[in-house]
């Protein structure tokens, strides 16, 4: 699908000139010079993707983190306490009887 979508582009762009050139290797150049271009272009945008994906990481994961590490120490802390509370409460009942 996309080599087909980019042979479409490739062609509507230069295959005028192209064929306008007086023999096949010159042709085949310039063909292989557009795959190159779309290839590095698609590259460099994997790799701007890639930069941005790291900045959102560091600046807004990174500093998040530690908020989620305090609420789930919250809550572990809140459950422990509550079920501390709970058994000490059935061990008071069942020393009265």
């Amino acid at each position: 699908m996309f080599r087909n979508l980019a042979t479409r582009v490739i062609h509507l762009i230069i295959s005028a000139r192209i064929e306008q050139m007086p023999d096949e290797p010159r042709r085949r150049y310039f063909r292989n010079m557009a795959w190159f271009c779309v290839v590095l272009a698609l590259s460099e945008a994997l790799f701007a993707f890639l930069i941005l994906w790291g900045w959102f990481t560091i600046v807004w994961v990174a500093p998040v983190l530690p908020a989620i590490w305090l609420v789930v120490g919250a809550v572990v802390l809140f459950l422990v306490a509550a079920i501390t509370l709970a058994v000490a409460r059935v061990a008071r009942e069942r020393g009265k009887t």
